[in-house]
């Protein structure tokens, strides 16, 4: 067996993984499904009671960013668990041979789990999210009010479109702002070079959360997602604690340099936020990297050692590859 990327091969081995997994998958649906009908069923009762206090107010569209805002916050949970369970172990010792001996790369063994990690976790979201839109519409004649009707429609064709709204609005902006229309405050200008440079600090600080999870996956092979958010509420307390014992350098720039960081689309900085994005890809591709390194230590070697049964020095010597 060759050891370049194969199609064919990947395929079959996410097939693998899909059947071998199915009731973990399915378990991951159920839960999705349960927890986004709970919450629409429990925010239509609650908005239909406003609805019947409170007239001339459009309080659908109030429903729909609610339901937006809690499927944002269900879909990161679940993409934080699942980056965590990257490298989970097979139940039996037998399978895990037959994984072992399984004619294929670590890239593509790699690239099979995280395909289920991140589209996986995403289709089974969003399956989840039209599904509970669907049962939610039988359970509307039960709810006694007469501004039922209002609510008697489906609403994941808006939840999905609104799923892009911060990134449209950081595109159009140009950054992050804040203040009224006639004395706007703005971080990074105006203009579409630098919309599109927010749009790629959004994103791109997003991998870098979801990497730092991936690679705590393949780090611990236990109770993964906690540790890492450990060390995360760790490194976020010394970041804490940084800023501010630099809180008086910080404030001290601004009082000097007020035009810097206030002034339209100066080239200042345009220069901090890209430079900023080049920084969040590099840790995102290096977490990536580390991830597969470490993936591919813990399949075929041992726990011996913290980093999946080699020395740390190993990871980085293709000798050992």
């Amino acid at each position: 067996m060759n050891n370049t990327f194969s199609f064919s091969r990947f395929g079959r081995v996410l097939k693998r993984d899909l059947v071998e997994n199915r009731k973990r998958y399915l378990t991951a649906l159920f839960i999705f499904f349960i927890g986004l009908l709970g919450f629409q069923l429990t925010q239509t009762n609650d908005y239909l009671l406003h609805s019947s206090r409170i007239e001339g107010i459009d309080f659908f569209n109030h429903y729909i960013d609610t339901v937006t805002i809690f499927f944002y916050f269900v879909l990161a949970l679940a993409l934080c668990y699942s980056a965590s369970e990257i490298s989970i172990a097979m139940k039996t010792k037998e399978k895990a041979m037959n994984y072992l001996m399984m004619p294929a790369t670590n890239l593509e063994k790699f690239l099979s789990r995280v395909s289920i990690a991140i589209v996986g976790v995403f289709i089974m979201a969003l399956v989840a999210l039209i599904l509970s839109d669907v049962v939610r519409m039988l359970f509307l004649p039960i709810f006694d009010s007469e501004h039922v009707v209002e609510y008697y429609r489906f609403t994941f064709p808006q939840v999905i479109s609104n799923l892009g709204d911060p990134f449209l609005a950081m595109y159009e902006e140009g950054g992050i702002v804040w203040g009224d229309k006639d004395n706007v405050y703005t971080i990074v200008g105006f203009s579409r070079y630098l919309g599109y440079l927010a749009v790629a600090f959004l994103t791109l600080s997003i991998l870098v959360i979801h990497s730092f999870f991936v690679l705590g996956g393949c780090i611990w092979r236990k109770n993964a997602m906690v540790k890492t958010l450990l060390i995360g509420l760790v490194i976020i307390l010394l970041g804490i604690w940084l800023f501010v014992t630099q809180i008086d350098y910080i404030i001290g720039l601004f009082d000097e340099l007020p035009e810097l960081w206030f002034e339209t689309g100066h080239p200042v900085m345009k220069t901090l936020v890209l430079v900023a994005d080049l920084l969040f890809l590099s840790i995102t591709i290096f977490n990536w990297w580390l991830s597969f390194r470490l993936f591919s230590r813990k399949q075929m070697i041992p726990r011996t050692h913290f980093f999946g049964g080699m020395h740390p020095h190993h990871l980085f010597n293709k000798a050992h590859s």
